[in-house]
């Protein structure tokens, strides 16, 4: 009786593990739910699955779940949680769960903001070749965060992150360039690197575009140029760009245009758009 126990035992758990998905299985089934890939989007199922899939040790999943709970999808938002999530993952070497937990440090969200601690998991993720961890690190350089200040540093992570086609490392190698920190003051090599991230669609790349034409700033000087490039970034919520806007319908006599994107700037929290309603003429 006591071998037939144990032989009943063992099939159970057969049928358990048979009637259990394989982590790839759920993970794939939990992206069609997140992504509404022939299914209904839904986040909660998308939820359920990645966590099947995370039971079992699979990164990816881990690293799903953490930025589920980091947006809200499904689920609270809760980033302490996330951290939790993202952790399994980077301990595991997924370079996105470690470029992720970076940035948790970074911003101190779920965790103690801690640059040393987050410059640990850029650079685990930078080594893998992950575009999006070398532009932070280049940031971390050029401000300073955890690390000496260091311009030529800061270029450096930043052309890694370009040389990728990562919109973000092209913006901050354009401004290096632009502001010449790191390098010799280039305003043509700044354009081009701004313009190859502005059609990626990055909005503070189509925002400089647009300041450099405005003010005729190693080009010549082109106002519907300006506004075509402020525009795109305006579309995109960019604030600078949108009081920028107000200002050239301003001074073009345009006021209920102007007051229009004051407003828009305003209620995004830019000051100076405030300031411009408070002494709008109606």
């Amino acid at each position: 009786m006591k071998l037939l126990g144990l032989l009943i035992i063992g099939l159970a758990m057969v049928c358990a593990s048979a009637c259990q998905p394989d982590a790839d299985t759920a993970f794939k089934t939990g992206l069609k739910y997140y992504n509404g890939d022939g299914v209904t989007k839904d986040y909660a199922s998308a939820m359920e699955w990645f966590k099947k899939a995370a039971a079992q040790g699979l990164a990816a999943a881990q690293y799903k779940i953490g930025v589920m709970y980091c947006n809200g999808e499904g689920v609270t938002r809760d980033h302490a949680e996330a951290v939790q999530w993202l952790k399994k993952a980077a301990d595991q070497g997924y370079a996105d769960g470690q470029c992720d937990l970076g940035l948790m440090y970074n911003k101190g969200a779920g965790v103690t903001q801690d640059y040393t601690e987050a410059l640990k998991w850029f650079r685990k993720a930078a080594a893998q070749g992950l575009a999006n961890s070398q532009c932070n690190i280049g940031a971390m350089y050029a401000l300073g965060q955890g690390v000496d200040q260091d311009y030529v540093e800061a270029v450096d992570w930043f052309r890694k992150a370009a040389d990728q086609g990562y919109a973000d490392g092209q913006c901050g190698l354009g401004l290096m360039y632009y502001n010449g920190k790191g390098v010799n003051q280039n305003f043509r090599e700044a354009m081009e690197w701004f313009r190859k991230a502005a059609e990626q669609g990055q909005a503070v790349a189509q925002y400089n575009i647009g300041e450099i034409y405005l003010r005729g700033i190693g080009v010549t000087q082109n106002y519907a140029e300006a506004f075509r490039w402020f525009w795109k970034a305006a579309a995109q919520g960019n604030t600078d760009a949108q009081y920028n806007i107000a200002m050239m319908y301003y001074n073009g006599q345009n006021y209920t245009e102007a007051f229009k994107w004051f407003r828009k700037a305003a209620d995004q929290g830019h000051q100076e758009a405030k300031e411009a309603l408070q002494e709008f003429p109606f």
